[in-house]
């Protein structure tokens, strides 16, 4: 028996009709071509997930091939630059980023990439403003019907009440409950 390695040659795994792996992934080796599939037909079962996701990572690295990056060399602050000059509102970009970390972290534990660069990426705060409304004055009118439950007038006397319990009805002013 000798004490040399047996080279095996990785075939890139299929992929589905009409989608081709993304140049980097195949410059990336065999390897690359695997965890692709496997992240994308294995680990993402929502059929809308799957394609948003395809969707981002494929522009991400359409992107690096454009700035001469290396799936392997990909860094923190490639990412970065990418999102700021990313079209769109918070919403998308968080979405991308998102995307990126999932598919980034499996190639981190197939040891293609040593760090997840996505992983120190920030993309910008994404705030909803729910609940706050405007503050309703005297002067405005008030026709809507919950402003006209909030302003009902309760009456001031026993005597105003439309009914009144007979219980309540037999005690006068400044009489508690305690002896009942």
């Amino acid at each position: 028996m000798s004490n040399e390695l047996a080279r095996i040659d990785q075939v890139s795994p299929p992929t589905r009709p009409g989608q081709e792996l993304p140049a980097l992934v195949v410059k990336a080796g065999g390897a690359a071509a695997q965890a692709w599939t496997d992240f994308f037909d294995g680990r993402i079962r929502n059929d809308h997930t799957r394609r948003a996701y395809g969707r981002s990572v494929r522009h991400f690295l359409a992107w690096c091939e454009a700035e001469a990056l290396e799936l392997r060399r990909i860094m923190a602050g490639d990412v970065g630059r990418y999102l700021r000059q990313l079209s769109g509102g918070a919403a998308k970009k968080k979405g991308t980023l998102a995307a990126l970390r999932r598919y980034f972290r499996v190639l981190v534990e197939r040891h293609i990439c040593l760090v997840n660069p996505a992983a120190e990426a920030e993309a910008e705060r994404y705030e909803t403003v729910e609940g706050k409304t405007p503050e309703i004055t005297d002067c405005e009118p008030t026709t809507h019907r919950s402003v006209q439950k909030d302003r009902f007038p309760l009456p001031h006397r026993r005597d105003e009440w439309p009914w009144v319990p007979p219980a309540i009805a037999s005690f006068g002013v400044g009489q508690s409950f305690s002896h009942l």
